[in-house]
């Protein structure tokens, strides 16, 4: 199974065929490009850098970025987010 599809029309990308840029999410125009498939895979490679940046942030000196209730474990696609203990 897949998570959701992107669709490109003129210069925007959107998420579940969502082109358009003012909100209306209705896009039933026949010029706008095929759909891509986004397989779980991808979603977590991308999702996995992001917990990466985070955490490389976190740890940059003077950057002054914390996290109070959250903990960063950049795996890879299988990073984690866990809640911290009170």
């Amino acid at each position: 199974g897949t998570l959701f599809s992107t669709s490109l029309s003129s210069s925007f990308a959107g998420m579940n065929g969502n082109s358009s840029t003012n909100g209306n999410s209705s896009n039933n125009n026949a010029t706008s490009a095929e759909k891509v498939i986004i397989p779980w895979t991808e979603i977590n490679s991308a999702l996995g850098q992001i917990v990466f940046l985070l955490y490389t942030l976190q740890h940059t000196p003077f950057s002054n970025i914390t996290f109070r209730k959250h903990a960063l474990q950049p795996l890879g696609s299988a990073s984690k987010i866990g809640f911290m203990k009170k």
